[in-house]
């Protein structure tokens, strides 16, 4: 019998929902986070749709182009600023 921590059950129901209906689950956009602080945004994103995992990323980075459900990239400035809508991918 496999155990889920509750926690990780929410990312484990979406990741089967996902495989299942082949779409992302919960809100995808956050436009309203530009300008903001990279680790105030992740925490608002990881607060509003508990299926993802939100990073920040320094602008100019490079990142696989793999597409996730359960993946947010939180895209900041060197002063540590969101300056692009973060999405689900």
């Amino acid at each position: 019998m496999l155990y889920i921590a509750s926690m990780n059950r929410i990312r484990v129901v979406g990741l089967i929902y996902n495989l299942i209906f082949n779409v992302c689950a919960g809100k995808n956009s956050w436009p309203e986070l530009v300008g903001v602080e990279g680790s105030v945004a992740v925490g608002t994103i990881e607060r509003e749709n508990p299926y993802v995992d939100a990073h920040t990323v320094l602008k100019g980075s490079i990142v696989t182009a793999d597409f996730r459900c359960d993946r947010v990239r939180v895209w900041v400035t060197k002063e540590g600023i969101v300056y692009k809508t973060p999405t689900i991918g």
